[in-house]
């Protein structure tokens, strides 16, 4: 009889159990279903990326919705009226490319959000046709160029006419899309384009009828031209393939920026000299239309890779001079994504930047034993240099510790390899990070500049980016990927892992590697210690009877931002 109640009960409980697990796994399923539903919009391609006005553009990727519902396909920020969407569904959105869509970023938004992927579309009606020799005697012209497509890094080979016997201050143009629509007409060119950089080592050759040159870190698909100081030259459309991943700017941010050097006389006397070396904001894929509103000190005798020289003379006993600079300029965000197996394990040795930025020097001891021991350790047998990169990153993050506000940092990056509780500043993680990926062969450079914490505030910092063969510069920041945080500032939330290969609109850079400043008298007497968020070789140079002085160095002040 106790065996039958108990089997009764149990079927009772059988009963109640399978309706309630029924019921249970509807509720799950219709909060995955809305989960899902209510999810932003993902791009995953377009077709094509270079497109002509009245033919079609195809959007595949994911939650666009069923109907369109007052869904939108935007490029730097211009949405097509209605009847211009063909189809529209999760996956795909069809549309007819309208008369008035430029160049740029392209984004889905719907009631959900808006696509956060970087999607850059080139309206060819934009490209000039090629014109068949100079209109004008003397104009720059190009009458070819080979290849007409390739990678960052790769080399183009343009033939002409009056680019000049040298280089000076002449570039050549590549495609780049903003996103922008806000620019002028007549600044459409400049706007839409990226210059080849000589800190990147990009120009190999450059005579009055030929020039060699790489394809820019940051280049898209658009227009290939030469700007002189007589002119710009016809242009032609130069495809940027992209074989080992993707690199997007985006999220503009516009700064107003200033910062001022005070120089104070000692004992002096007459025929006495003073030079200061001031970096400047320089451009770069990331920081763009950089203009200097005002320098109070006048204009710079000379300028060397974004290095200004400013000259006094004949200071008096207690004379003080200042220099004060004002800047403004866009910044953006970088955001890469990598396919890992598809990176070439093995760099052209014989390039230059290369050689540069490989190189071991008394800021990046690479050659050092400690530093080829452990780089070693940590990379094991592993030869593809992205892998390579990340482990190392990962480990740093690992063996260092931010150094408490207020403490001494340490100077010497091999010090910190012998510590028993290792610690560092920006400085130390990025010159530790940049030594280890140069001892294993992959170029890597740190980055001086500062990080906007807030409307007023900016901190002096340090960064580093690595070098890959057909895709350019990755951007890598060990001590925010470390989790360091500072007032004010809006980090990432995963930031380990957004810090290896992105990089947000708060960091301003003022030098991409150490630039190399020539001494100006064998008998001058330099400052090479670092005085300002700025890595150069030398800083200030005194000449003659000046026999003492001061400098204070300044730090940058945020005037505003948008």
């Amino acid at each position: 009889m106790v065996l039958n109640i108990h089997e009764s009960h149990g079927r009772k409980g059988t009963k109640l159990v399978v309706p309630f697990a029924i019921f249970l796994f509807l509720i799950i399923c219709l909060i995955i279903i809305s989960g899902l539903t209510g999810r932003s919009p993902e791009v995953i391609s377009i077709t094509p990326k270079t497109g002509i006005p009245g033919t079609e553009l195809l959007v595949k990727g994911r939650y666009f919705g069923k109907e369109r519902n007052g869904g939108r396909v935007s490029v730097s920020g211009f949405s097509p009226s209605t009847d211009a969407y063909v189809e529209w569904n999760d996956t795909r959105i069809r549309l007819l490319i309208p008369e008035d869509f430029s160049s740029g970023l392209l984004k889905v938004i719907t009631r959900n959000g808006e696509s956060s992927e970087i999607i850059p579309f080139v309206n060819k009606m934009e490209i000039p046709l090629p014109i068949i020799g100079p209109i004008n005697p003397g104009e720059v012209y190009i009458s070819n160029f080979i290849p007409r497509r390739g990678s960052v890094g790769n080399i183009v080979t343009i033939s002409g006419i009056n680019f000049g016997g040298e280089q000076g201050e002449s570039n050549v143009y590549f495609g780049w899309v903003s996103g922008d629509r806000n620019y002028n007409e007549s600044e459409a060119i400049f706007s839409n384009s990226i210059s080849a950089s000589n800190i990147d080592y990009d120009y190999i050759m450059w005579t009055d009828n030929k020039i060699a040159v790489q394809v820019p870190d940051g280049a898209l698909s658009g227009n290939i031209f030469v700007h002189t100081k007589t002119g710009i030259s016809n242009a032609g459309f130069f495809e940027v393939q992209e074989p080992v991943g993707q690199k997007r700017i985006h999220d503009k941010r516009v700064y107003q920026v200033s910062y001022w050097v005070e120089v104070r006389a000692g004992d002096a006397e007459a025929g006495n000299g003073l030079d200061i070396w001031v970096p400047g904001i320089i451009e770069s894929p990331l920081q763009r239309d950089v203009t200097l509103i005002s320098s109070e000190s006048g204009e710079p005798n000379e300028e060397t890779n974004g290095i200004m020289r400013f000259s006094f003379t004949n200071l008096l006993p207690g004379e003080t001079r200042q220099i004060k600079l004002r800047y403004l300029f866009k910044r953006y965000a970088a955001t890469t994504k990598i396919n890992s197996r598809e990176v070439r394990e093995y760099y052209d040795v014989n390039n230059t930047m290369y050689k540069v930025f490989t190189r071991s020097s008394p800021l990046v001891p690479s050659s050092d034993v400690k530093i080829i021991t452990l780089a070693r350790n940590i990379v094991g047998k592993d030869k593809n240099p992205y892998i390579k990169a990340q482990d190392i990153y990962n480990h740093v993050i690992n063996l260092l510790s931010p150094i408490e506000e207020g403490d001494i940092p340490p100077s010497d990056v091999l010090a910190v390899c012998d510590s028993r509780k290792p610690e560092g500043d920006a400085f130390i993680y990025s010159i530790l990070c940049t030594a280890l990926m140069r001892s294993v062969g992959i170029p890597a450079r740190p980055v001086a500049g500062y990080l906007v914490c807030s409307q007023q505030e900016s901190v002096e910092h340090y960064w580093v980016e690595f070098y890959l063969e057909d895709f350019g510069w990755v951007p890598v920041d060990p001590l925010l990927g470390d989790g360091k945080t500072y007032k004010g500032f809006q980090r990432s939330g995963s930031y380990r892992n957004y810090y290896f290969g992105n990089l947000d609109n708060s960091h301003i850079t003022v030098t991409r590697g150490v630039i190399p400043v020539k001494q100006r008298n064998p008998e001058g007497r330099i400052v090479n210690s670092r005085r300002y968020a700025s890595l150069q070789t030398i800083f200030e140079e005194s000449t003659g009877n000046l026999v003492s002085y001061s400098a204070e160095w300044s730090g940058l002040e945020i005037i505003g931002f948008y």
